[in-house]
């Protein structure tokens, strides 16, 4: 929801409504699942965008409708409704909202496996010229600014007790040699290095 993805939406409430199933849990129970699912989304999505709270808001009082369907398409017909309602508010932006919302989505989510193809086919852009506007927008290109903010939560995570392989995993990088590289190219020092000197 937080990058519009409509279809992701579809499948991951298909996916979870299935899951239920699966499980043989109770009517009653899947609608409370379901009620408590979106409920989460709708509240994480009011603290991470303010400015959308009253279509949230909006969106949220609808919720306790999903107790009144009938059947598991009512069900999550209602539910893809609700989470549509938001995301047309989320996604009719213009450009410095997208690039906000792309540095907002790094910083919140850096841990994972960001790439700029992937985004651009999620706001509908093209990759180079989305990589353009970030650029632009930035002063740092899409690799060169998510490095940066993985650097500097890394930094914050050193100090901690953690081994420096658990530090690159939990910033997103699976490999620790290539953490290494990266963190001695924006750092200068090594993590360990670094580790000593902060200590």
């Amino acid at each position: 929801m937080d990058i519009g993805n409509k279809e992701a939406i579809e499948k991951a409430l298909t996916d979870a409504l299935n899951e239920m199933i699966a499980e043989e849990q109770s009517e009653q129970s899947i609608k409370t699942n379901c009620v408590q699912l979106l409920t989460a989304v709708f509240q994480k999505l009011s603290y991470s965008h303010p400015d959308y709270r009253p279509a949230i808001q909006e969106a949220s009082k609808k919720i306790v409708d999903i107790y009144k369907q009938r059947n598991i398409y009512d069900l999550l017909n209602l539910s893809n409704e609700l989470a549509n309602h938001i995301v047309i508010r989320l996604t009719s932006k213009n450009n410095d909202t997208i690039l906000k919302q792309m540095v907002e989505l790094i910083h919140r989510n850096y841990n994972e496996n960001l790439k700029l193809e992937t985004l651009s086919e999620t706001f509908n852009y093209n990759s180079a010229y989305l990589g353009k506007l970030f650029k632009n927008y930035t002063g740092e290109y899409f690799n060169t600014y998510l490095d940066k903010v993985r650097i500097d939560k890394a930094k914050e995570l050193l100090q901690q007790d953690l081994k420096v392989y658990q530090v690159a995993e939990r910033i997103g990088y699976t490999n620790v040699d290539y953490f290494h590289s990266k963190f001695k190219k924006y750092v200068g020092i090594s993590p360990s290095a670094y580790r000593r000197e902060q200590s």
